[in-house]
């Protein structure tokens, strides 16, 4: 079974519309959905969505058939999750991730 790794984003993809589209998505290809909330990284611009907000994207693709997993990792609460503890090391070495990524 094919799998899709989403990362929900605050207001750039985690609305209803969007939980349609990745649905019609998914129905097409037979697959398994991962949702992965994004995880909220100082001095980046993008939030993860609320709880409520997850789990409504999450209904929608449910309802529809979709099998869906919505990722619960530890960690998001004390910046120590995927990406956060990355960001921070490379800034206090001086990288700039953010510049290396939009220069990529």
């Amino acid at each position: 079974m094919v799998t899709l790794e989403f990362i929900l984003i605050e207001d750039v993809n985690d609305s209803p519309e969007q939980a349609r589209k990745l649905r019609d998505i998914a129905l097409d290809l037979h697959a398994h959905v991962n949702l992965i909330p994004y995880n909220t990284v100082d001095g980046l611009p993008w939030k993860r969505p609320s709880v409520t907000r997850q789990l409504a994207f999450a209904e929608v693709l449910d309802r529809a058939g979709v099998s869906v997993t919505l990722r619960r990792e530890k960690g998001h609460d004390i910046a120590a999750a995927c990406g956060q503890l990355r960001l921070k090391t490379e800034r206090e070495r001086g990288d700039s991730p953010v510049a290396e990524a939009v220069s990529s």
